[in-house]
């Protein structure tokens, strides 16, 4: 149980910080605990709730679980005295979206894509969505914005390519896909 062992896990525990909570949690999502991983990332949160990191993974674990209603009401406890940061408000579109509240996950995607400086993360988001709704010209306008974007090349060489796809070219859809590859080879999508 989360009491007991030995005493250096005891103390390891009880002296733990956001971010010690966070690697466990993600420990605990690579390796498909993914209930063990949501409890993990909420205690990170609790200790920092403006972890980009936590937030996000609070939202993948949701997900997994089926449980982005409670985390999102997990999430509006733990940040409501904040002001929202865009990784904050990406989680929160996730969450919404998974929940099947389109129209606000929309809405809070575009208010995280317009935190100055622009964030990839927040215009991967709104890409997402706009793709899901097969809005190809407003996908278009995402990809420009996330091409300018810091670290946006492997996002946008991939939605470039989903909005190929989305229109039949085919031969396109590759020729980005494997230049969204070349870019960054880790980058899951």
């Amino acid at each position: 149980d989360d009491g007991g062992g030995p005493l250096v896990i005891q103390r390891a525990r009880a002296e733990a910080g956001a971010a010690e909570w966070r690697h466990r949690g993600a420990m605990m999502f690579k390796s498909d605990f993914h209930a063990t991983a949501y409890d993990d990332y909420v205690q990170a949160l609790t200790l920092d709730p403006a972890d980009a990191a936590a937030l996000a993974g609070l939202a993948e674990a949701a997900i997994m679980t089926r449980r982005p209603a409670d985390a999102l009401e997990r999430l509006k406890s733990l940040t409501s005295s904040r002001a929202q940061t865009p990784a904050m408000l990406v989680a929160k579109s996730k969450l919404l979206a998974a929940s099947g509240s389109f129209e606000a996950a929309l809405a809070a995607a575009t208010e995280a894509a317009s935190v100055a400086p622009v964030q990839a993360v927040a215009l991967e988001q709104r890409a997402s969505l706009v793709a899901d709704a097969g809005d190809m010209i407003e996908l278009d306008a995402v990809v420009e914005t996330l091409r300018r974007a810091p670290g946006g090349g492997a996002a946008a060489d991939y939605y470039a390519a989903v909005s190929r796809f989305l229109r039949n070219d085919f031969a396109g859809t590759v020729q980005l896909a494997q230049g969204a590859i070349a870019a960054d080879p880790q980058y899951a999508p």
